[in-house]
């Protein structure tokens, strides 16, 4: 049963993603969702500047607000769920916590669409998770829970077998039940395929046959543009992505397509990282 992790700072983007988040869970069966909070060592102001006060009164004000977000997400969902605070810096102390617990996936926010530090308010944590193979489902800021029905697959049709991790998208795919999409976005060529491609395509429609795979050669149109049109034209509800290697993220934001998927999708989009040694 899926354990999901969830960074919680308390603005509206994270509320989100948590509330987000415990709708998916309830959907797959998740056995546990786990809330975590990082504060600072000290109490600062709004450069960062240490400025002095009670951390403790701080702190129990947190657990506080955690525990009223614990309650709200059990009752909306019933889904288990536990809270967590940390004080520190945040990416080490995300590395560590991920490091010791085992997580499926984790829920993640974006606001804005331009720099590193719209992710979790700072570019440190998309370092730390870029040392991780856990897979991140990133929410758009206004993303409401759906059933997931219909799921999509933006692929390059090229050494499939190397280069995505079927193993992954298996799980995720018994967890979901849904339709898969498979698209291949062509920017600068017509809507025509390659034998390669071809014969790449059709090792991936006969691999997900029993999700009643449909194919979608996209083309004429920017990346994000393309995907999503196709997911208002098809209803899709999930997006997922494939960055390699164990620094998938930072590859999720240097590689320009990934990263304008994330920051520009309609639907939320889940990225599945090969393997560390891949």
């Amino acid at each position: 049963m899926p354990k999901i992790l969830v960074p919680i700072d308390f603005s509206p983007t994270s509320l989100n993603a948590a509330i987000y988040a415990a709708h998916f869970g309830k959907a797959i069966g998740a056995s546990r969702l786990t809330m975590l909070s990082v504060v600072s060592d000290t109490i600062t102001g709004d450069d960062g500047t240490p400025v002095g006060g009670d951390t403790d009164e701080r702190d129990k004000a947190i657990m506080h607000q955690l525990e009223e977000l614990q309650v709200s997400l059990y009752d909306m969902t019933g889904v288990p769920t536990s809270i967590e605070l940390k004080a520190g810096e945040f990416s080490s102390l995300m590395e560590d916590f991920m490091r010791r617990h085992v997580f499926d996936f984790v829920v993640m926010g974006v606001t804005g669409s331009n720099a590193f530090e719209q992710v979790f308010g700072t570019s440190r944590a998309v370092e730390v998770i870029a040392r991780s193979n856990t897979p991140v489902l990133i929410v758009p800021p206004m993303a409401n829970f759906t059933k997931i029905e219909h799921a999509g697959l933006a692929v390059e049709l090229h050494h499939v077998d190397e280069m995505l991790p079927f193993d992954v998208i298996d799980k995720w795919l018994h967890w979901l039940q849904p339709v898969v999409h498979i698209a291949h976005v062509n920017e600068h060529r017509s809507n025509t395929i390659t034998d390669e491609e071809k014969a790449e395509l059709k090792k991936l429609t006969d691999r997900f046959i029993l999700f009643n795979p449909q194919t979608h050669l996209l083309h004429g149109e920017g990346f994000v543009d393309a995907l999503n049109h196709m997911c208002v034209k098809q209803g899709i509800e999930l997006l997922i992505t494939f960055p390699q290697k164990h620094s998938f993220f930072n590859l999720l934001f240097r590689t320009s397509h990934t990263r304008q998927l994330v920051f520009y999708s309609k639907v939320p989009v889940l990225a599945l990282p090969h393997s560390a040694e891949s």
